[in-house]
């Protein structure tokens, strides 16, 4: 099972994580970048000009933990999460309401599998895909409204 993609950003501070997943997709990565802290990953993100496929968050973090983890790196990225974490509940929590924090995915530690690992990430990166269009269309509907707005105040 393959997941080509061309830029990955792997936000993780324990190495055997980050070096485990180096292994299992260097291959269909073309670019990996790593960083071990949230603000790491801030620097990283600024640096590289935040063109991500994807991002992969552990949310539990020397620097910051939780979904103030998940609030830091989406104030500087738009690009879709797919966080990782231990708390039973807090991974629950995400994957029925996680598009509304910016996670589209998320991998229980533990469970690195990869064809596992691939499912969430090809599903996260639909789902944002899918939620970037729903955007684009809201936008769209306000400037239709707005246009008409306009017709009817100046009567054309």
């Amino acid at each position: 099972m393959t997941l080509a993609l061309d830029k990955v950003l792997v936000v993780e501070d324990e190495a055997q994580v980050s070096l485990l997943i180096h292994e299992m997709f260097k291959d269909e990565w073309r670019q990996i970048d790593f960083a071990e802290t949230a603000y790491e990953a801030l620097e990283v993100i600024e640096r590289t000009g935040n063109k991500y496929d994807f991002i992969f968050l552990d949310l539990n973090l020397p620097d910051k933990k939780g979904l103030e983890t998940v609030g830091l790196i989406r104030a500087a990225s738009m690009s879709p999460v797919v966080a990782e974490t231990g708390d039973i509940d807090l991974a629950e929590e995400l994957e029925k309401d996680g598009t509304k924090f910016g996670v589209y995915g998320v991998i229980r530690k533990g469970s690195f599998v990869k064809h596992r690992i691939v499912a969430v990430i090809e599903g996260a990166i639909a789902k944002w895909k899918l939620d970037q269009v729903h955007k684009m269309l809201d936008v769209m509907r306000e400037e239709k409204a707005a246009y008409r707005r306009n017709l009817l105040e100046h009567g054309h």
